[in-house]
């Protein structure tokens, strides 16, 4: 799958991220669960990094129709 994120604050645009998880068709609770492990870490991994985050705010989440149907 691929899974992109990105940060927002009020108005712009501050950080984004895209990767490739790989897809386990037998097994969709391991896929679920790297998916969710990929996107909390990216996530942490900005709240560290970044200076501004408290100025940014995690406003939704979105999946695609073929992740959604899988």
């Amino acid at each position: 799958f691929e899974i992109a994120i990105s940060i927002h604050d009020s108005i712009y645009n501050t950080d984004f991220a895209l990767a490739i998880i790989p897809y386990t068709p037998n097994d969709p609770t391991k896929s679920a669960s790297e998916i969710v492990n990929h996107v909390l870490q990216t996530i942490k991994k900005f709240s560290q990094d970044s200076e501004h985050f408290k100025l940014c705010k995690f406003l939704g989440a979105s999946v695609t129709l073929g992740l959604l149907k899988e």
